[in-house]
């Protein structure tokens, strides 16, 4: 199959609107503040490479420890 055919199997889709989350990344590059933190992947790290566990997280874990629920969201 040619390239031709294959762009024009596409041809009649509409293009979907740009995700936000391109939107938060163009945002997090721009930034210059040394403290930024980019929450646009999910798995958050320092500098070193080391997990960075967010502080409301931190705090829910520790205020939550005893609740069952908390074990749902932090089972480790």
């Amino acid at each position: 199959m040619s390239n031709n055919a294959v762009a024009s199997a596409f041809g009649a889709v509409q293009q979907a609107p740009e995700d936000p989350l391109f939107g938060l990344m163009a945002a997090y590059r721009a930034d210059k503040d040394p403290k930024k933190v980019d929450l646009g992947i999910g798995a958050y790290r320092d500098n070193n490479a080391v997990p960075w566990i967010l502080p409301v997280v931190k705090k829910v874990r520790y205020t939550q420890s005893a609740t069952k629920f908390a074990a749902t969201l932090f089972p480790y």
